[in-house]
């Protein structure tokens, strides 16, 4: 999840307002990128690997659901544009804390993991 955005901390944040802000902001890139392709956004740039000359990543937005009875079905069993490697669970109230942290759990078993 983000922490910062072009230089604006978040860390301060909870947990919903980032995850929201994260799916805003590159939503707003892809609309305004003329090949955005797929719901996908091309990052460039220096340290993130990509050499910095024309080279990138493609960023693709998770789904996330709330944790209800719905939005766990649809996480656990709905069909997912990838393989999918278990589920994470956020407390959303929580503020980042850097390294293990008992707010946030990832749950896998043979129905959600390979």
């Amino acid at each position: 999840m983000v922490q910062v955005w072009k230089d604006m901390s978040l860390y301060d944040s909870t947990a919903e307002f980032r995850l929201h802000w994260i799916h805003t902001q590159l939503q707003e890139c892809m609309a305004t990128a003329a090949t955005a392709a797929m719901a996908a956004v091309v990052v460039t740039g220096a340290g993130l690997g990509g050499g910095g000359g024309g080279g990138g990543y493609r960023l693709r937005l998770c789904p996330y659901y709330d944790c209800n009875p719905a939005g766990l079905e649809r996480a656990y069993g709905g069909p997912q544009p990838f393989a999918r490697d278990g589920l994470l669970f956020y407390l959303k109230q929580g503020l980042y804390e850097p390294g293990p942290c008992p707010l946030v759990l990832q749950w896998k078993d043979a129905a959600s993991s390979r």
